[in-house]
């Protein structure tokens, strides 16, 4: 008898061990990954998410209008998937371009239409910029809004 209370013991204390669900980020692309997690809790932060917000930028065009010509507008960045954002009014233009993120502090602008090239840094919440629309190198620095609140997503 007692070597039967022992085993179910033995048993029941090895059934809840090990049947226990770690939660955490169970996907291998994202910046807060867990090996040990074997379900997923939704808490994943991808490099992508450092530059999601809002972002007042200055923009200053070398060759538009025979000099430099600043601009100021209200640059927006959503998630586009796990390593892709949307940067949508860049230069106050109508259209999105879409920009590969390779870690939390450099992008890579996808050509379109007039967008040719283009590149980023992100420092903290200073956002700089370096692209050519139609012909103009275009330079641009802005910081983002903290509103930290408010979660942009597609």
């Amino acid at each position: 008898m007692k070597l039967i209370l022992t085993f179910l013991i033995v048993f029941f204390i090895s059934l809840i061990m090990f049947s226990c669900k770690r939660e955490g980020c169970t996907n291998s692309a994202a910046t807060n990954f867990d090996k040990k997690a074997n379900s997923d809790n939704g808490s994943c932060l991808y490099p992508s998410d450092a530059y999601v917000g809002s972002y007042t930028m200055t923009d200053t065009a070398d060759n538009y209008s025979g000099g430099p010509t600043a601009f100021t507008y209200q640059l927006v960045i959503l998630r586009n998937g796990n390593n892709q954002i949307q940067l949508s009014n860049l230069f106050n233009w109508s259209f999105t371009p879409l920009a590969n993120v390779d870690d939390a502090v450099s992008l890579l602008m996808i050509p379109t239409g007039a967008l040719s090239v283009g590149s980023g840094k992100l420092n903290g919440n200073k956002l700089r910029l370096t692209y050519t629309l139609s012909g103009w190198t275009i330079h641009g620095t802005g910081r983002k809004k903290l509103d930290r609140f408010i979660v942009y997503s597609l």
